[in-house]
Formats: structure tokens, sequence, C-alpha cells
């Protein structure tokens, strides 16, 4: 009996396939009312591993009620930056600088999150990817105003060609399903290749004159999310809201899976 369990135990895939389905179709009345319960007791029946212990669990993130628990959620603070309340008193803002409205992120940019990020981003893990959009959408998100269209930030196309893919785009996407947002990932490009941030100081991040993005067409008067993986220094969200503000967009809020806080603040 033991081994038959083991052999018709459903695979990640298996259950993958059934939460992308669940994401499709949420937007839909008749779903939410009638399919969805279903569903979601179907999915009930299945148990696979948590991302973290190992344990076996039935969370649509594949991430145990415990150890979502124990995750860094990042506690209320300015809605301008995302810094919590306490800390932000030891480094500000400076919000009247930046180009964009308000920043939205789940977690702390600490252990286990940083290490689930460069998973997903350098060793190709998307599900660890998909894992932390659906937090970040079921998380700060939910009581969130919805865009008019969720914009990823770009890649260049020589790191698009290393890596293989875009992280922001690859978060953008499950955003846009999980909230039943359109996805726009075409608008900006990304003309000048740059060093990666995390190799550069904050002070030369900010102080970069070259603005890299270009905007393609208009946005008169919407409300734009701009999808990011991790918010640092705020160079990058500062740049891309540059542009999406000098093409007409009226508001404009970053959306972001983990937010680093100064190393001043943790101090």
């Amino acid at each position: 009996m033991h081994e038959l369990a083991i052999r018709n135990k459903p695979t990640r895939a298996t259950v993958n396939g059934l939460q992308q389905a669940l994401r499709f179709l949420r937007s839909s009345r008749i779903f939410r009312l009638r399919v969805r319960p279903l569903i979601d007791d179907l999915l009930q029946l299945f148990t696979i591993p948590c991302l973290l212990c190992g344990q076996s669990q039935r969370q649509a993130a594949s991430i145990c009620i415990d150890c979502t628990r124990d995750l860094p959620w990042l506690p209320k603070g300015c809605p301008k930056c995302a810094i919590p309340w306490p800390l932000h008193q030891k480094t500000p803002c400076n919000a009247s600088d930046l180009a964009f409205d308000e920043c939205r992120a789940a977690f702390a940019y600490e252990f286990p999150i940083q290490a689930l990020i460069v998973s997903f981003k350098d060793f190709e893990q998307l599900h660890l990817g998909r894992a932390l959009s659906l937090c970040l959408a079921q998380g700060p998100l939910r009581s969130e105003s919805k865009p008019d269209r969720l914009i990823p930030v770009p890649s260049h196309r020589r790191r698009l060609r290393e890596r293989g893919f875009n992280p922001a785009e690859l978060i953008a996407k499950d955003l846009s399903r999980q909230l039943a947002i359109p996805l726009s990932n075409q608008l900006i490009q990304k003309l000048t290749a740059t060093a990666p941030q995390k190799y550069r100081s904050r002070a030369a991040r900010l102080n970069h004159q070259i603005n890299p993005f270009v905007l393609k067409q208009t946005l008169r008067g919407e409300h734009i999310a701009v999808v990011d993986d991790v918010v640092t220094s705020m160079a990058t969200a500062h740049q891309v809201s540059q542009v999406l503000r000098s093409g007409g967009a009226q508001r404009i809020s970053i959306w972001s899976i983990a937010r680093a806080l100064p190393s001043v603040a943790r101090s």
C-alpha cells in the first residue's frame, strides 16, 4: 500500500498545471462562484514538498504555513520607498526626488528570500519565481487598487541572451494572471547595457546620468505598475518611472518581490 501511494503521488508539474488553470480562470464571475470552490477542493487532495522545509503541504505557493509565517515579511513603512517606519528615520528616502508615487514589496531581501531569488535568477529555478510572485499577489498587493497595466523592468538584449529570460517579466506574467491585470512587456526597452546593480555602490547607481530606458508609446493618464524582483537603491525604479512620466503616465507604482534594506537601517 505504501509503494502504491508513492507511485500515485502527483508530481509538482501536475499540481502546477492545476494551479495555472486556476489562475487563468480566476477573473470569471461564474468561475469565482461555482467552479473555483470545486478546484480548490481538488487541490486540497494533493500534497507536495514545501520549498523550504520539505514537509508535505497543500499551499498554492508551495511553501507550508509554518515556513510562510517565518518568512521576512516587510512590515508597514513609507509608502514611497517601502522601508519600515522604525528604520525609515535613519534613512530618509528623499521622496520628492523620486519619479514614482509608491512602492510595494512583500519581503525584506534577506535569508531565505535572498537565496530563493538568486536561485530563481541565476540558476533558472523558475518555480521559485512563481512561488514568490504568488506570495506578493496574495500579500501586500491583495488590497491595492488595480493599475491599468503591468510593465516589467526590461533587460538589455545582451543580458537576455546570457540569462535566457527576464526575471521581472516572468514575475509580471504571474502577477498578471493572479490579479487579472493586462501586461505590456514591450513598451519599454533598455538600449544601454549597464553593470549589474549589485556590483555598484548606492552613490554610483543614483548618480548615473544617462537613462538607459526608452518608451515606445504614450501612456496618457494611465496608472502603471512597474514590476521588478528586488528594489535596492531605487535608481532603476526611478529611471523607468522617468520615461513613463514623460510618456504621460499619471500614477506609477513599483511592485517588487523584495526590498533591500540599507545597511545603515540594519545597524
